[in-house]
């Protein structure tokens, strides 16, 4: 039997699980639909974002990404057939009503990994902007075009991290992954620290523009967050049974669903991580108001002061988890590798 809080928690995940898996159903049958995707070898079209994570909402954006699992050089007429893809995808977004492609369509490119996989971990990987792409990518993607390509992708971007596995299975630790997902988490809160210069205008668009900071801010206390350490936590329950498998099977998850695993690697932890779902539920039900009443209720200093306390509850209830992994992992003090 369920209790009261049980069941709305429930309720409100399973809701937005339905809300996304029916828009990414809509959005897979239209895209395949294309001949200009079929015609594009090795592609894989992937959602990142809240639909990704199974957390979208009425009010969400759909983020694509566009991977292709060979070389530039390797894909014949590779720079028309981008051009006919992104054609054939800005009107079919249009068409189905969809926000259109953020900042004019800025983003929209084919990273090909076998190129970009030449670059992992230095200046170039931040620089050409697959480093981003690629923590998206294993932390909150789903496929909508090519399975097979992206399964591929996945298993040789993971593969890049286990490069000393193969000499090492009995005391391997993906510390190199473990420290690019902390890497992105604060290469997150840098890019929203960047974006906090507010343009003085008339005192009421002053607050709003202050408000509308403030709702990312907030988000990202919560959805991004709880994909980041989400992962890190199912990653080290795994104890000392770290393979390149089991860490692809686990990237394919959503994060709710890792976390999950590390209740079913851990039972001692159910509890704790059930705290997590019912705060994440409420983060929910806030983040289902209109785009409206969710800025007039961060303009209001009071209701700002709760959220934003709600969010630092949120966190420490996560480092709580954190902690008590790592009391269960033999292998490695997790807790300082993520500090130092």
């Amino acid at each position: 039997m369920y209790s009261n809080l049980e069941l709305t928690t429930k309720n409100l995940i399973e809701t937005r699980e339905k809300l996304s898996l029916d828009k990414l159903e809509e959005l897979k049958n239209a895209i395949n639909g294309l001949d200009s995707v079929s015609q594009f070898e090795e592609l894989s079209i992937v959602v990142a974002g809240s639909f990704a994570r199974l957390d979208g909402s009425k009010h969400s954006d759909i983020d694509l990404f566009f991977f292709c699992n060979r070389k530039r050089e390797d894909v014949t007429q590779s720079k028309t057939k981008e051009l006919k893809l992104f054609g054939d995808l800005i009107k079919l977004i249009h068409d189905l009503g969809y926000p259109e492609f953020s900042n004019d369509c800025q983003f929209l490119e084919v990273m090909y990994v076998g190129d970009k996989l030449q670059h992992l971990g230095n200046s170039e990987d931040d620089h050409g902007n697959f480093f981003t792409a690629r923590m998206l990518l294993l932390l909150e993607s789903y496929c909508v075009y090519g399975d097979k390509s992206y399964s591929a992708i996945i298993d040789t971007i993971i593969e890049r991290y286990f490069a000393d596995y193969p000499k090492h299975k009995e005391e391997f630790f993906p510390t190199f992954l473990i420290n690019d997902i902390c890497r992105y988490w604060k290469t997150l809160l840098l890019n929203y620290e960047s974006k906090r210069s507010l343009p003085k205008t008339t005192d009421s668009e002053y607050e709003l523009i202050k408000a509308k900071h403030s709702i990312k801010n907030f988000k990202l206390k919560f959805s991004r967050m709880t994909t980041c350490f989400a992962t890190i936590c199912a990653i080290a329950s795994l104890n000392v049974d770290f393979t390149p498998e089991k860490i692809a099977n686990l990237v394919k998850l959503t994060p709710r669903k890792r976390l999950f695993e590390v209740s079913k690697n851990i039972p001692e932890l159910s509890e704790d991580i059930n705290q997590i779902f019912n705060d994440y539920a409420w983060f929910f039900g806030l983040t289902d108001l209109s785009t409206d009443e969710l800025n007039t209720r961060f303009m209001d200093k009071e209701n700002k002061i709760n959220y934003f306390d709600k969010a630092i509850q949120y966190r420490g209830k996560m480092v709580n988890l954190l902690k008590r992994v790592d009391v269960n992992n033999d292998q490695i003090d997790l807790f300082n590798l993520l500090v130092i």
